[in-house]
């Protein structure tokens, strides 16, 4: 697990981690890369609206976010975005990038800050304003992992029943088994009755 997927996997500690960026005037980073991440999850339907509105957000000139690419790599995505070619990792090249560049620049600076160490030690937050795209990435994960839960769940209960199953013919080998010797038994002594008839006669 990287560091930045450690970070959002406690929401407190990235709200703090949010605050942090905010206080250094450094906080659109952090700031797409989770509207990116949420984005992933969003239905088909739903992309060419968002992928616009993320793209005006944080890749127009002088937009208030505006984040520090490279020039080809803007280019690239204002064209599939113009096509109306949106799909889940329309913006993962972009977030890649930018998720190397926090985990070397932000995230070493804010774990040996004092807000990390304050949230460590107390595990209280003093965070004025929630954001909201911090807990809906929390929320998309959590929906994941009771997905996996369900899917464990079905998968257990496929094996009780093949486990069910398998016992039953087990039992029911055995019983022919026990019927086949029963009959067996019951052929020999008819045998040796016979036999014993012969001889008396």
């Amino acid at each position: 697990m990287t560091q930045l997927e450690q970070i959002i996997k406690d929401k407190n500690l990235a709200l703090v981690f949010r605050q942090f960026l905010y206080n250094r005037f450094n906080n659109e980073n952090f700031s797409f890369w989770l509207e990116a991440e949420n984005y992933k999850y969003l239905d088909k339907s739903e992309m060419e609206a968002r992928s616009k509105a993320i793209f005006s957000k944080y890749f127009l000139a002088d937009s208030k976010y505006e984040l520090n690419i490279n020039f080809q790599d803007r280019k690239d995505l204002e064209e599939k975005i113009n096509k109306n070619a949106a799909s889940s990792d329309t913006f993962i090249r972009i977030q890649n990038d930018i998720k190397k560049h926090m985990e070397t620049d932000a995230i070493p600076l804010f774990l040996k800050s004092d807000d990390y160490k304050k949230y460590k030690e107390s595990q209280t937050i003093s965070v004025p304003d929630r954001d909201r795209s911090v807990t809906v990435v929390i929320i998309i994960k959590n929906k994941n992992n009771n997905n996996n839960n369900n899917n464990n769940n079905n998968n257990n209960n496929n094996n009780n029943n093949n486990n069910n199953n398998n016992n039953n013919n087990n039992n029911n080998n055995n019983n022919n088994n026990n019927n086949n010797n029963n009959n067996n038994n019951n052929n020999n002594n008819n045998n040796n009755n016979n036999n014993n008839n012969n001889k008396n006669k």
